[in-house]
């Protein structure tokens, strides 16, 4: 699966896309919503994790803004701040899954298995 995570702490974005790439998955990072953006603009995933809280925009807005451009693109959201009113929120802006911070990589992993795998995957990966 090819995976986008966005995430502004370092350690906890590494640390993501190093887990990702040990269960086999193909995974990029970016740290602000101006570098995921140009990353969508030039490949094409199968899931973006995206944190609720960027330094440059509100993740939920982020995640409606990828929903536009990306349909057929899974998205999931992961917040300390997690309430009825965010996951509302959330599913509004085309989130799929929203999880707890600390995230629960178990957890985590089961949600992936759900997640469609686009026709001709090979074709995406560069």
């Amino acid at each position: 699966m090819k995976i986008l995570v966005i995430e502004d702490d370092l350690n906890t974005l590494n640390g993501l896309i190093d887990l990702l790439h040990l269960e086999n998955h193909f995974a990029l990072g970016a740290d602000n919503a101006a570098t995921a953006l140009q990353i969508l603009k030039e490949n094409v995933f199968d899931l973006v994790l995206c944190d609720f809280r960027l330094p440059d925009i509100n993740g939920l807005s982020l995640c409606a803004q990828i929903h536009q451009q990306c349909r057929e693109t899974t998205l999931f959201m992961f917040t300390a701040y997690c309430n009825l009113q965010h996951r509302e929120k959330a599913k509004m802006c085309g989130v799929s899954r929203l999880f707890n911070k600390p995230l629960d990589i178990d957890e985590l992993f089961t949600a992936l298995d759900s997640v469609p795998a686009r026709p001709n995957q090979s074709a995406y990966f560069h």
